[in-house]
């Protein structure tokens, strides 16, 4: 979530700050890592609501759009390199900083790089009807289901799936549902998936 202008950035935090503290389905936080301001409400109608009232009482044009997702980068196996650089470029220090730079980059080639993408755990409470649907758009999602099991009259299905495949999954689910499931997810603290080698 952000402003259309710049000056008015100020105003909408104290804004949004404001309306949290005055209702308390409607959250927000600040994700440092990918640097943007990110709101949940109970649903998209009551986001729409929040936002048209803070556009129409307060004359700010607020921008939306989805969080992004941050991914981590990790080595895949121990990697050591020396570099030598040949030739004196630049002021006094540029010969010891380039080395550095070279050296780490022959070793980062070496330790075969890859990137990680968040997962979240995810628990779906469904009418029986529902569950094939539920149990095919995981799959599609990349999702992993670890389980199901009747619960009372409904089905529980638990299920690990990539973050950035879950971002509009609560809205979604409910059309799949008419309206009738309903999902819990918690960020998984010790999964993450390997999704691809890093080329460099």
């Amino acid at each position: 979530m952000r402003t259309a202008s710049k000056q008015d950035e100020d105003k909408l935090s104290e804004i949004i700050g404001r309306t949290a503290d005055a209702d308390p389905t409607f959250r927000v936080r600040y994700d440092g890592e990918t640097r943007e301001t990110v709101v949940a409400a109970i649903g998209e109608l009551h986001l729409a609501v929040v936002l048209g009232r803070i556009r129409d009482s307060h004359k700010i044009e607020v921008e939306t759009e989805l969080p992004r997702v941050a991914y981590r980068e990790t080595i895949t196996r121990p990697a050591a390199a020396d570099y030598q650089h040949k030739k004196q470029t630049g002021g006094h220090g540029q010969y010891a900083a380039r080395s550095a730079r070279e050296a780490t980059k022959a070793a980062l080639a070496q330790a075969k790089p890859a990137l990680l993408e968040p997962v979240v755990d995810l628990v779906v409470l469904s009418d029986d009807q529902y569950l094939g649907d539920i149990l095919s758009d995981l799959s599609s999602r990349r999702g992993r289901v670890l389980g199901q099991e009747p619960v009372e009259s409904l089905q529980e299905t638990r299920a690990q799936v990539p973050q950035a495949e879950m971002l509009r999954y609560s809205i979604d689910l409910k059309s799949m549902t008419s309206g009738t499931a309903s999902v819990h997810m918690t960020l998984a603290t010790t999964l993450l998936s390997l999704i691809r080698r890093v080329c460099r």
